[in-house]
């Protein structure tokens, strides 16, 4: 198992380097750099996927993994043809970390900041924070 595990991320490592060396480039020509570059190494991963799941025991772990991974194999190659997406969402989920964090609503010295474990809100579908002199549930 540690071979193949060791194998699928060495193949995943060299895509994310081309992404390096790619970054920054106009979206047209990010485009063709992974048409020339990492559409090859993808359909390797593909195919080294494919013979792993055929050795592999259906109900192991490691096989639920690379088939959720192929199921969504549309998806996870999509950044192949668009030289505007990221080969992952990791920048986006950055970007919205701060959001998501309950101290990034109000300055830390508010009381709502410094209180914050103390309020549930259960299935709020919105909740609109004017300075921090309190909030609007909606």
């Amino acid at each position: 198992m540690k071979p193949l595990i060791t194998d699928l991320l060495e193949r995943i490592k060299a895509l994310y380097k081309i992404e390096d060396d790619i970054r920054g480039q106009p979206p047209e020509e990010r485009r063709r750099q992974r048409q020339e570059r990492s559409k090859p190494l993808i359909d390797d991963l593909r195919t080294a996927i494919d013979e792993a799941l055929r050795r592999l025991s259906p109900k192991s772990a490691m096989a639920r993994a690379l088939l959720y991974g192929r199921k969504r194999w549309a998806a996870l190659t999509r950044f192949l043809e668009d030289g505007h997406a990221e080969i992952d969402n990791n920048i986006a989920e950055r970007a919205m970390r701060s959001v998501a964090m309950g101290e990034s609503l109000c300055t830390p010295s508010s009381s709502l900041c410094k209180h914050w474990k103390r309020i549930r809100v259960s299935e709020a579908i919105r909740a609109i924070f004017s300075g921090c002199g309190g909030f609007d549930l909606r």
